[in-house]
């Protein structure tokens, strides 16, 4: 197998003029990492190119979520009140601490009645914000 690589580079060093097999192996190997470097640099440059799109896409979706109103009652497990765009694992009752409601993989499931819904509005609560003017969007 050696004797093949050595008589392919000499059979390069004579179509190249330069009979030293060891030069046309450094050429050889210098376009290779050459073009492992290129390859390199593209890939790096891609996944920024994604990364940026991605933080663009994340914060769209976020002024979207800010545009619907924020619910009183209904705070995620950080205890900060949730907008009726956002779906967190788990809903809690601000006032209480409660927990409200817990995402499943076909909807969410409700604590207190044990029945599956889309949106975690629709779970019984004890809503201690009776002035809420958003209460309306709750039914």
């Amino acid at each position: 197998m050696l004797w093949i690589i050595l008589i392919i580079l000499i059979i390069a060093g004579v179509i190249t003029n330069n009979y030293t097999p060891l030069k046309v192996f450094g050429k050889i190997m210098a376009w290779f990492f050459g073009i492992l470097l290129v390859l390199f640099l593209i890939a790096a440059i891609a996944i920024r190119i994604k990364e940026a799109d991605n933080k663009k896409q994340q914060e769209a979706y976020w002024e979207k979520v800010k545009q619907t109103p924020l619910i009183q009652w209904a705070c995620d497990s950080d205890g900060y009140q949730l907008y009726l765009g956002v779906r967190p694992e788990y809903v809690y009752q601000c006032s209480t601490g409660k927990l409200i409601a817990s995402l499943s993989y076909d909807g969410y499931r409700c604590e207190q009645s044990l029945k599956k819904v889309n949106h975690w509005k629709y779970c019984e609560h004890t809503n201690q914000a009776k002035n809420s003017k958003y209460n309306h969007l709750l039914k």
